[in-house]
């Protein structure tokens, strides 16, 4: 019996993900944490080709005194990519990634805008702790971190 329930929760488990992901592409969290990265690095108009936008200087300018703005911690040190969140409201898809390791408190985030789940077609930042706090209240919510969630671990009693 207990063999038969543990082949049960690893079959779910590996499901699960499946489902919850169907709603949003997965490649915007690729292309979202890369441009954290080129932001990082002061590359604004790679950073609005990694998103998919128009990367002209107004709106190179644009992005640079949002990140000078609200993305400060971005400028001064190597950003994380590892952890990212994707959760859906009434206005679409905000993809959130922290800039730092999220266990730290007052973490700003970049987060993509998308209104169809299958590209990007904004940005903004905001506070991580408002990004997990509006995803929380989301039935739509995709998590992308260091453990893959698709993996299940099963340990033996």
């Amino acid at each position: 019996m207990k063999r038969m329930v543990a082949v049960l929760l690893m079959i779910s488990l590996m499901l699960a993900p499946s489902f919850a992901c169907a709603a949003v592409n997965m490649d915007l969290f690729d292309s979202a944490k890369s441009a954290l990265s080129y932001i990082s690095y002061g590359e604004y108009a790679k950073a609005l080709k990694a998103l998919g936008l128009p990367s002209g200087k107004q709106d190179t300018k644009k992005l640079k005194s949002a990140v000078q703005d609200g993305l400060e911690t971005a400028l001064f040190g190597e950003v994380q990519t590892k952890i990212a969140v994707c959760y859906k409201n009434d206005k679409g898809y905000r993809l959130c990634v922290p800039v730092e390791d999220p266990g730290v408190g007052g973490v700003e985030a970049f987060v993509a805008l998308s209104k169809d789940g299958e590209s990007i077609s904004g940005y903004q930042t905001a506070m991580w702790s408002d990004c997990v706090a509006a995803s929380e209240k989301s039935k739509d919510v995709t998590w992308c971190d260091a453990v893959k969630s698709t993996e299940p671990m099963i340990v033996a009693d």
